[in-house]
Order: C-alpha cells, then structure tokens, then sequence
C-alpha cells in the first residue's frame, strides 16, 4: 500500500501461530514455543531490512502494546533500507505486534523524510490492532466491557 501523494508505503504481514512450525535440530534442547520467540524474530526481520546494518530498537511497554494495539508485545525500529528492499525510499519504520496463542503481525513504513509522513504515519500505525478478546464462554463479562 502507499499513500495517494507516494511519500509513504506501507508492507505487512501477519502470521497466525497455528501455521507457524518450527524445524529445531537440537537432540539436548527443545522446540521453542512460538509464543517465546517472537522477539528474536523482530530482531532478525529488523537486522535482515536493515541489509546487517544498525536497527535501533525499542520493546513499548507492556500497558502501551496493550492499550495501542490490543497486544501482549509490542516493538519497533528506525533503520535505513537497502535497495533490494526497497528502491523508492530510504528509511524504515518496523512494527511488530503479539498477541499470545494468536498472531504475530509486522507493519513496515517506507519514506524519505519523516517529517513529511509523521501524520499520515501515525494514522496509519492505528489501523493494525488485535481484536478485542471474547469472554470465556459461560463467563461473566467485566463490569467496563462494552
């Protein structure tokens, strides 16, 4: 996707957990759960965009992952892009979001400048959220659930 003057594209992915497999060669060791790496997994995605380059990063805490995207982790990272990743613009920003036994999902903003994309940047940093979970069934729902 990219917005409609071209200054800012936007690239996701999302992959559910069920269909994630882990292949582990380890015979002493144990297959990681999928809910335990998903920080390592941001790390490489950032490094691999960033062509090995530096990737600062920055986990939010856990009441702002919550609170911004209904997650239970949540991360981001500035870098330079490669041109193999993308020819069109030179920065990045990687979100990554996790939501326990559901999903990881990574937004990558594309631009030049980000003075010129922050608004539309941070309007479109809203659009990717987990969805509220459902009460157990045969629970009472919370008394400030709407």
């Amino acid at each position: 996707m990219r917005s409609p003057d071209g200054s800012l594209g936007i690239r996701l992915a999302i992959r559910p957990l069920k269909r994630l497999r882990i292949d582990y060669d380890d015979p002493h060791g144990s297959v990681q759960d999928p809910n335990h790496i998903f920080p390592l997994v941001f790390e490489s995605l950032a490094s691999r965009l960033a062509g090995g380059g530096h990737a600062p990063s920055s986990p939010y805490p856990p009441d702002q992952a919550h609170a911004k995207f209904n997650a239970d982790w949540a991360a981001a990272a500035v870098f330079d892009t490669v041109p193999e990743f993308s020819a069109e613009h030179k920065q990045a920003l990687l979100v990554a979001i996790h939501r326990n036994k559901v999903a990881d999902a990574y937004l990558v903003f594309l631009f030049d400048d980000y003075a010129n994309v922050k608004t539309t940047l941070q309007a479109a940093m809203n659009t990717l959220v987990f969805t509220p979970s459902a009460p157990a069934p045969n629970q009472p729902q919370r008394p400030d659930a709407g």
